[in-house]
């Protein structure tokens, strides 16, 4: 990575890459992005923990990111601060932390701006502690962002944690700003499918879907105290009678986030998460 220059791509060949990577990588620009992505019809797995700290105008392709060996307090991979990045196509699975994937803020190289993730796979992280709260599929803790945009992946299964947390790490810290959150698949979280907490200001979440969650809360507002968030026009379902918002321990509560359009409905997801009902199919990951 730390050879590349604006404009180039780096191709690795299928296999697994065992090693963990620790990086201030090379700056791409709007007109010469750097790309990295696995070798055509091949797949890279990157086995380690990835540090991956202001990538500017960088896209990571069609990649696989899984757990080696860490301690629970290690996201699996991180990605800090950056402008203009993206993340495509792309599979996290069992980590054995904190999180799958951690976007994040730096008081060194500030917040990530205008960054994407899509069209990716996030699932079962396992955690490594006895807290049953903290290992998330995707969490975002990156106060200052602006221009974030989560859409078209599917968070599966965080039987310790949440599908994604979008907060602070801890009652009363700062919070996550400017994220779209649209045509998303949730399922089985154990906490929540979805945490916005702490001074989270202006996260829209619209077009999404959202299945079953240990405690039955689609959405959990923890320490809300932001402005400006908005949750409208979702499909959700809970087959043991959950609630869609819960705003316990919360300053802001739930009718001031959750707007109108909300779908309680079946979507018969099968095996490859696509929706089997009619009316599903108009939300998450393969909404049209």
């Amino acid at each position: 990575m730390a050879a590349v220059r604006a404009g180039s791509s780096l191709c690795l060949r299928g296999g697994e890459y065992l090693e963990n990577v620790s990086i201030v990588p090379p700056r791409g620009t709007p007109t010469a992005r750097i790309t990295m992505r696995s070798f055509p019809g091949e797949r890279a797995v990157l086995r380690g923990l990835q540090r991956i700290t202001d990538p500017d105008y960088w896209t990571f392709s069609d990649l696989g990111f899984t757990w080696n060996t860490g301690t629970y307090d290690q996201h699996m991979v991180k990605v800090t601060a950056g402008t203009g990045w993206i993340v495509e196509y792309s599979e996290f699975w069992e980590a054995q932390s904190f999180a799958d994937l951690l976007i994040a803020s730096s008081s060194t190289y500030g917040p990530p701006m205008d960054w994407t993730l899509r069209t990716s796979y996030l699932r079962d992280t396992i955690g490594g502690e006895l807290n049953d709260a903290r290992s998330h599929n995707l969490y975002v803790n990156a106060p200052g962002s602006t221009g974030g945009l989560i859409e078209r992946n599917v968070f599966a299964n965080a039987p310790n944690g949440n599908n994604l947390k979008i907060a602070g790490s801890s009652s009363g810290t700062d919070g996550t700003d400017n994220v779209t959150v649209r045509y998303n698949t949730f399922l089985n979280g154990h906490q929540a499918n979805v945490v916005l907490g702490n001074l989270a200001d202006n996260n829209q979440f619209y077009r999404n879907i959202i299945v079953a969650n240990d405690r039955g809360w689609a959405f959990r507002l923890y320490d809300l105290r932001g402005a400006s968030n908005r949750v409208t026009n979702n499909l959700w379902w809970d087959s043991g009678g959950g609630v869609f918002c819960s705003d316990y321990a919360s300053a802001v509560l739930c009718p001031a986030v959750v707007g109108t359009g909300q779908v309680a409905h079946n979507p018969l997801l099968d095996t490859t998460y696509h929706p089997q009902s009619l009316i599903a199919q108009d939300y998450g990951r393969f909404g049209f």
